[in-house]
Order: structure tokens, then C-alpha cells, then sequence
């Protein structure tokens, strides 16, 4: 145990002491970039926030469009596009039945980029699922998961594969947006 006395003596001091130093700014660092990524996230946030708010308040000054989409099982699903100046599409809702219940999606645009999609699935009476995305450049920087908005991890498997369904689906039904003269009655008199 000649290793045993020489730590004893001290020889190994300063090796255990810079070891412990890049361990402790190895795990600091990691720390500032989280809070660092963390506190970008949260003022993109803020601007969603507002862009979402403005998307709401503006919404009777939208035109606004219906049309049905059909599957190829058959179902079908209510679309109502809210588009600003006829062509610049603000919103999009989308309802129907889907293989767990009933569902209401509600896609927000800005300059044709999506950055919030709300997704809420009724099971029966008394269930239901919600989901808040959060987008910045076509990437998910937020997922919440039900009326507490449980935050997913971004570290979580299925955040990436979940941000980029929602944008896929959200793109689909955008590009089956074909403007039209102002529907009259809107069918979802709960969006206003």
C-alpha cells in the first residue's frame, strides 16, 4: 500500500484537488447552460404570450372559412380557418370524433410559422386530456401536459418526436386552406 502512503503524505493532493475542480466546473457549467437555455426559453415564451393574446383579441377581425375533412376511414372533422386580410392564416381549428373521443385543436400561426398548437381530447363526460405546444422556428421549446401544465422534459424520449407530429399535422391541415367569401355563423361560437 505504498499508494496509500503516498496519498497520505500528500502527494496526491493536488491531483484529487484539480480533479475535483473540473468536476465542479464541468457541473457549474452545466448548471449556467441549463439556466442559460432556460431563461432564453422563457422569454421566447413571453413573446408567444403576447403574439397569442394579440391572435385572440384580433380574432373578430379575421376572416373566417369552414370546410370538412374527410379521412380514409371514412370520419370526418370540422376545419375553421381565421385568416387575417383573407390569405394570412392566424388560426386554425380543427374538431371531431378520433379513435379515443372527441378532439379540438387550435393551431396559431404568425407569417405562416406555427407557434402554438392546443390540443384538447375528451374521452367521456368527466375526462380529458389537454395538451399546450409551444413553438420558436419550427423547433417544440414547450410541451405542458393537462389542466396543472406538467412541463415534459425536453431530455424526455418523446418530446422531439411529439414537437415534429404536431408540426407535421399542423402544416397538413394548413396546406388544405383554400380561401373563400366570410362564412356567416361560426361554428365554434366558444372561440370568441
Amino acid at each position: 500500500a505504498s499508494w496509500l502512503r503516498d496519498f497520505a503524505s500528500g502527494r496526491y493532493a493536488v491531483l484529487i484537488a484539480a480533479a475535483v475542480l473540473i468536476a465542479v466546473i464541468a457541473v457549474g457549467g452545466a448548471v449556467y447552460r441549463s439556466h442559460a437555455y432556460t431563461a432564453a426559453v422563457e422569454k421566447e415564451i413571453l413573446s408567444i404570450r403576447a403574439l397569442y393574446n394579440q391572435t385572440r383579441n384580433e380574432m373578430r377581425s379575421y376572416q373566417n372559412s369552414r370546410q370538412l375533412e374527410r379521412n380514409n376511414t371514412g370520419s370526418v372533422r370540422f376545419l375553421e380557418f381565421y385568416a387575417k386580410n383573407g390569405e394570412d392564416i392566424r388560426l386554425i381549428v380543427r374538431s371531431g370524433a378520433v379513435e379515443s373521443g372527441y378532439e379540438t385543436a387550435e393551431y396559431y400561426y404568425d407569417g405562416g410559422t406555427l407557434y402554438v398548437a392546443f390540443v384538447v381530447t375528451r374521452y367521456s363526460q368527466r375526462t380529458r386530456g389537454e395538451n399546450w405546444y409551444c413553438f420558436k422556428e419550427g423547433k417544440l421549446i414547450r410541451w405542458l401536459v393537462g389542466k396543472e401544465e406538467k412541463e415534459i422534459s425536453r431530455d424526455d424520449s418523446s418530446f422531439v418526436a411529439e414537437g415534429k407530429r404536431v408540426l407535421a399535422v399542423g402544416e397538413k391541415i394548413r396546406s388544405e386552406y383554400q380561401p373563400e367569401e366570410p362564412a356567416g355563423e361560426r361554428l365554434f361560437p366558444h372561440m370568441e
